[in-house]
């Protein structure tokens, strides 16, 4: 008996798209440029948190929420990070282990805890480059309303554009993507 031959794979169904228009496609050009600045500029910040501090830049932002607001559980702090509960309490035992967060037992409800940031965490918010919770969410922070919104519609369109995309993304850390 003769070898079977493996059949042939077939290419995941694409879309074909129209050419855009020079005017508009220079247009495309110049937004993926400012996508490539914001994302470069948002990665070289993170890595000057962690060569000056040794800490990640996930790390230093939850610091500085905890810092800011102390007494806050995980849950708080998961959602000002905007992460999943396990995220935010993996960064907190990080921080734990490395004495810049405590955690204490909420008189209140035993089963929550409040974290406070050490002395040492309040050394390191002291050194950190500027801004510590990040130059991407702080440049957000700075926007009227307004812009943010219109910001969100126009991102929210680019999003329905894209044949591939991982909505879980949205939980993960800046500094981990």
């Amino acid at each position: 008996m003769g070898t079977k031959k493996p059949l042939p794979r077939k290419r995941a169904a694409t879309t074909v798209r129209p050419r855009a228009k020079p005017a508009r496609q220079a247009a495309a050009v110049e937004v993926l440029a400012r996508f490539r600045i914001i994302f470069r500029t948002a990665r070289q910040h993170y890595q000057s948190v962690e060569s000056e501090l040794g800490i990640s830049g996930a790390q230093l932002r939850a610091l500085a929420l905890i810092a800011g607001d102390e007494g806050n559980g995980v849950t708080a702090l998961a959602r000002a990070m905007l992460v999943r509960q396990p995220t935010a309490s993996n960064l907190v035992d990080q921080l734990v282990r490395l004495g810049l967060v405590q955690k204490r037992r909420s008189s209140v409800d035993q089963r929550a805890a409040q974290l406070r940031t050490t002395p040492k965490a309040r050394a390191v918010l002291r050194r950190a480059p500027a801004p510590a919770r990040g130059v991407l969410p702080d440049a957000l922070a700075s926007l009227d309303a307004s812009t943010l919104e219109h910001l969100r519609d126009a991102l929210d369109a680019v999003l329905r554009a894209m044949q591939q995309r991982d909505d879980l993304a949205r939980f993960e850390p800046i500094s981990q993507l």
